[in-house]
């Protein structure tokens, strides 16, 4: 009796231990199977990472050289025509459909529906928006509307469905894409869940565009921002491209302009590396736009629009911008190459320091959210 229970015992405990034995070999394979994937993953990026391939980039759009056209400045169709016409050194065209008050400057026949009113016939202000695009369209050129999304940042859903909705009918009209103008609504340093909730409603609006491309207009304190590194690459991750807003200082002189922007351009050279970013040279004085311009030219920016109507004589494009007679030292800086001064600090950005490493994410703890990206599931 006493061998039976003996054997009874010993058949369980090498019945247990061989259990063992397989959940642990299970999980070496499923290790080995991880690192092998790892490890082809990366072989594809180091591929991708040669700055001379042109699958590097992960912009969807393509570069511009780009001007704005403010519609409300015009007053007669043929006002209107002979501001495009002088507009045929730029091969990309943006135009505001917002006011000042964020408000819709045409009538959108999708949102009427929505609210399921009638889209009233012989408004001034649609009639203009609507024979610019047509007179747009003409030319050879893209087509780029500028929106500030007024719903946010305090009604996120409701700013989704309708904006989705806004999308389609900008992609009906004949657009090509949209930049969706985040600039003054997320901050210099919003928290990792106010992108999120930020992303998911350009995710939306991204799903309900078809074929118009969607980007994001955010400043560039946020790009400069090395602690907000992880909410750049979720921005990147919602859009089909990203764009920088590069405001002049107020009062500033051309030689201090051109000096600021470019050390700020050089410092961000890895996240234009990365993330291929066009830059927006918002309104000032002609001589302020200038100074701007040409940093962007030094530092080798290859995508880019006017926030204002510009003619390229206002330029000055063969001059460096300057104000005075420089001292000697300041003629190098002006001699049309990258600024790299001795005092700047150069943002160490774990995403995008460099051309090598922006396929890097580092690791943040996890605060429980959901990655759902359904509106329903938001908070």
């Amino acid at each position: 009796m006493k061998r039976i229970l003996f054997v009874i015992i010993a058949a369980a405990l090498i019945l247990f231990l061989t259990i063992l034995l397989g959940f642990h070999l299970q999980k070496k394979a499923a290790e080995a199977e991880t690192y092998a994937l790892s490890d082809s993953e990366n072989a594809v990026m180091g591929q991708a990472s040669d700055p001379e391939d042109e699958t590097f980039h992960t912009s969807g759009a393509p570069d511009v050289f780009g001007v704005t056209l403010v519609l409300t400045d015009y007053k007669s169709s043929d006002e209107l025509r002979e501001g495009i016409d002088s507009l045929s050194d730029f091969d990309d065209v943006m135009i505001p459909v917002t006011d000042e008050n964020d408000t819709l400057i045409f009538l959108s026949d999708g949102l009427n529906q929505l609210i399921l009113q009638e889209t009233p016939a012989g408004n001034t202000s649609d009639t203009r928006f609507r024979d610019a695009i047509a007179m747009l369209r003409e030319k050879d050129v893209r087509l780029t509307a500028r929106y500030v999304p007024f719903r946010l940042p305090d009604e996120p859903e409701l700013a989704a469905l309708v904006d989705g909705v806004l999308m389609e009918d900008l992609a009906e009209i004949g657009f090509d894409e949209v930049l969706i103008d985040l600039s003054a609504k997320c901050g210099d340093e919003p928290t990792v869940e106010e992108t999120r909730i930020l992303c998911r409603y350009l995710s939306e609006c991204r799903s309900k565009a078809g074929d118009l491309q969607v980007g994001v207009l955010l400043p560039m304190a946020l790009y400069r921002n090395a602690s907000a590194a992880k909410q750049v690459q979720l921005f990147s991750s919602s859009v089909d491209f990203m764009a920088l807003d590069l405001v002049c200082e107020p009062g500033s002189t051309v030689t201090d302009t051109y000096r600021t922007v470019s050390s700020a351009l050089f410092s961000l050279y890895g996240s234009f590396t990365a993330y291929h970013i066009r830059v927006v040279i918002e309104p000032a004085e002609t001589a302020l736009v200038t100074a701007v311009y040409q940093a962007c030219q030094d530092n080798k920016i290859s995508s880019l629009c006017f926030g204002m109507t510009v003619l390229p004589e206002d330029l000055n494009y063969s001059q460096e911008p300057q104000d005075e007679t420089p001292e000697p030292a300041e003629t190098a800086e002006l001699s049309g190459e990258p600024l790299e001064p001795d005092h700047m600090v150069v943002e160490e950005n774990p995403y995008a320091t460099t051309s090598e490493n922006h396929f890097y994410e580092p690791e943040t703890e996890d605060d429980g959210t959901s990655d759902d990206n359904s509106p329903m599931n938001w908070y």
